[in-house]
């Protein structure tokens, strides 16, 4: 059988609140950064939209692993690190 946890392991909402907030943050200004980096250059270059879809991919690539730290980080302030 599972056992509940005890009521002093679970994370305060305040806690959980700051850990949603800082990803969000993180996220949307990786995205302001590639994706409007990428519309400027390609407004300054007139090439289309190469620059959008570099930008985006570089997006997916780099905000992939910077999300999957600051997951780690949350689970280690959130007492959910097993190690």
């Amino acid at each position: 059988m599972e056992s509940k946890p005890n009521k002093a392991q679970d994370p305060s909402p305040w806690k959980a609140v700051g850990i949603v907030s800082d990803i969000l943050i993180t996220i949307l200004v990786l995205t302001t950064v590639f994706a409007f980096g990428g519309r400027l250059a390609d407004q300054y270059l007139h090439t289309g939209y190469i620059f959008t879809v570099i930008g985006f991919v570089l997006l997916i690539i780099v905000g992939y692993k910077v999300i999957l730290r600051k997951a780690e980080v949350a689970k280690k302030k959130l007492g959910l690190d097993r190690s």
